[in-house]
């Protein structure tokens, strides 16, 4: 994703155009593995429904990455 929004965003200021993107950005706490597991189920249905809702065929295509890591403590450099 990186190299392919940096390949995009250069070819973008190449011709004086904007490069259209969005993000998502959040945390959340889980209080358990199957809570987390109910999570994933639930968002990916409604990324599913929303594909299939806005799907153009023919239309110009965008790549949507979704991911999820646990938030690394601080290290003792970040204290």
């Amino acid at each position: 994703m990186v190299r392919e929004v940096g390949d995009l965003a250069r070819r973008a200021d190449a011709q004086d155009k904007r490069l259209a993107t969005l993000a998502i950005d959040t945390e959340i706490a889980f209080a358990s593995a199957a809570e987390r597991a109910a999570f994933a189920d639930e968002l990916g249905a409604a990324v599913r429904d929303l594909a299939a809702r806005y799907h153009a065929p023919g239309g110009r295509p965008h790549r949507l990455v979704v991911g999820a890591h646990p938030v690394p403590a601080p290290s003792e450099e970040d204290q």
